[in-house]
Order: structure tokens, then sequence, then C-alpha cells
């Protein structure tokens, strides 16, 4: 998904590059791993973060492998949802990513998917809806982040979709439903002290 701001580059560009050697499958997977790393045993301040973006610029600079890139435009997206010029391009991104999960239309698709699917992490389409709800719903788009997380039976935060429109009595049918089903939930349970607080 292209950016489309008049004042923030898609990339970084430099006046007189350096010639770089090319990085090999294995060089962007290190990446990747070190990307992930940062992100979940760090504290995302800005110098972080920088480094963050020059590990996925490096990864998406190569897109000759599927599995490779689509995780850097994932870890891409996650970034930017933080900021307010770039949220609108994580959150069609998350949407595209989910939908290309999804879509394999023959064996040759699903062959030239697999090389380093073991060696990378890429959520599965269900992720990538969760995030993109998320994502709604920190922006205040309620519903249609309830609408995400039904879709894909996310009933604690379809609970707290319900609870931000004012919907409580549905709220409680939903988790009274789910508590039925699961009666020792401890998370659900903690959702249906917050429904009736």
């Amino acid at each position: 998904v292209l950016l489309n701001d008049d004042l923030l580059r898609e990339t970084v560009e430099f006046t007189a590059p350096s010639p770089v050697e090319a990085s090999t499958h294995l060089d962007l997977a290190i990446l990747l791993a070190n990307a992930r790393q940062l992100w979940r045993f760090h504290a995302r301040d800005s110098e972080i973060t920088e480094k963050l973006e020059s590990f996925i610029q490096k990864v998406l600079e190569a897109p000759n492998s599927w599995q490779l890139y689509s995780a850097g435009l994932f870890w891409r997206s996650k970034i930017e949802s933080d900021r307010g010029r770039t949220m609108e391009r994580a959150c069609l991104q998350f949407k595209a990513l989910a939908e290309q999960v999804d879509f394999c239309d023959n064996s040759e698709t699903v062959i030239s998917r697999l090389p380093w699917s073991f060696s990378v992490y890429f959520p599965s389409e269900w992720e990538c809806d969760r995030e993109q709800g998320l994502l709604f719903a920190s922006l205040g788009a309620f519903k249609t982040a309830l609408d995400i997380f039904e879709r894909r039976e996310m009933f604690e935060e379809a609970v707290q979709c319900l609870i931000n429109l004012g919907r409580i009595d549905d709220a409680q049918s939903v988790v009274v439903t789910q508590l039925e089903r699961f009666p020792e939930d401890a998370k659900l349970i903690c959702v249906h002290g917050d429904v009736k607080k």
C-alpha cells in the first residue's frame, strides 16, 4: 500500500547512494528476527523505532521472497500504526496482508510461499485482522472494529467495543453466552466484571 502523503516520503532518499552488496535471504531473515526481538523486549522509543525501520527498509528493498517481503510489510505496519500520518496506510496494509494470506489460487502459489516460512515469523490471517481491528478501535472506529472482532469470534475485544459504543446490554449478553460455553475462562469472568462494574 502506497503512503500517498504530500509531506512524508515513502523512504529515505540519499543524494549520493553508495553501492550496497545485495543481501541474501538468510541475511533478511536475520534482520526480521532482530526486528522482532527489538519489538518484543525493548521500550518503543525513537532510537529503537529508527533501528526497526532501518531493518524493515532493508528487507523491503529486496522483494524476491513472498514470505520475507510480507513479514517486512507486517512489521512496517505495526511500527506505522503509532503515527498519525501513517496510520491509514498501516490499517489498509493489515487488511491487504490478511487477504493475501487467504488467497492461494493454485498449488504453485502455495509452493512459492513455502521457502523461509519456518524461519520468519509471519502472523496468520486471524492475527492480521486482529491488528486491524485494534487499530480501528484505537482510532475510535468501534463499529468497524466490532465487525472484525465478531467475524473472527474475538469476544473479549468485541465486548470492549460494545461497551465503548454504549451497548451495555449487548455486551452483557455476549459475555453471558460465552460464559455458558466456557465457565472457567478467567478472562471472560474479568470482562463480565467490567461489564457489570
